[in-house]
């Protein structure tokens, strides 16, 4: 039988017992921490040695995200070294320090040495890294022209505008609408442009990355409808940017948003 990183079939020929002696509570437990890459089968100790050798010969586990993450951050680095950081530095909109530029990042400086290492006085996540990283390599420089576009209208968008309506814009709407000033003011922490009066509509251009701003328009429930939040683009991000980080991007703001608003307002 095919595992086929299905932690069902795993399961089916594991002993069944629930020993936990790999110190989970049950077998299926057990299968499932072995797909994910989390436990190896050898941590079975009633395996038969032939039935653990076939399974270890045909068995692939599902790489974890992060390991994912690493080994794409790792690839980049190597085709960031390889950059003319001086030549490079004007279409970025960074600045060159030394041998290592500096680019702004929603209001926070990440300093990127030849190596393609980041690093900065606030914390590099991989939502950061990977986007800043790719930025190097893709950024043409393409100056803003003040036609904001929804992701589905941007070149290469319309597969990623579902999981990105899901996933950035959704989240925001229902901080904006649970947290509502606080959220606003928070966006302003990070260099937002914020317009509108308190409780009505409003509109933010951020900065994630400096050739690629994002507006975010926002209007507040009224009259029994649901509030909406858009997310656009200015036309150039078609140039400087690729949709899957523009989704990175903004997945990132939401979640970095959610955390800080949730210990804003439960300390401790």
């Amino acid at each position: 039988m095919k595992i086929n990183n299905n932690p069902l079939q795993l399961y089916k020929l594991l002993p069944g017992d629930n020993c936990r002696q790999c110190y989970l509570p049950s077998c299926m437990a057990f299968a499932a921490a072995v797909i994910a890459g989390e436990k190896r089968l050898t941590a079975c100790p009633r395996l038969e040695p032939a039935v653990l050798a076939r399974l270890e010969a045909e068995f692939c586990p599902r790489r974890s995200l992060a390991d994912e993450q690493a080994d794409r951050i790792g690839e980049l680095r190597e085709q960031v070294a390889k950059l003319d950081f001086a030549a490079l530095a004007p279409r970025l909109g960074a600045v060159l320090r030394g041998e290592s530029l500096v680019i702004s990042c929603l209001g926070k400086d990440f300093v990127i040495d030849p190596a393609g290492r980041l690093s900065s006085e606030c914390h590099v996540n991989p939502w950061v890294q990977l986007p800043l990283l790719r930025y190097l390599l893709v950024c043409q420089g393409a100056a803003e022209r003040g036609e904001w576009l929804p992701m589905a209208e941007l070149a290469q968008g319309a597969a990623v505008a579902p999981l990105f309506a899901k996933r950035c814009e959704e989240p925001l709407r229902q901080l904006a609408d649970r947290f509502g000033e606080d959220f606003f003011e928070l966006l302003g922490m990070f260099k937002a442009e914020v317009q509108g009066e308190p409780g009505g509509e409003r509109v933010a251009l951020l900065r994630p990355l400096p050739r690629v701003p994002f507006r975010l328009a926002y209007q507040p429930p009224e009259d029994g409808l649901d509030s909406t939040l858009r997310i656009t683009f200015d036309r150039s991000a078609e140039r400087n940017a690729t949709p899957e980080m523009l989704h990175f991007l903004a997945s990132g703001v939401a979640e970095m948003c959610e955390k800080i608003l949730q210990c804003l307002c439960h300390p401790g």
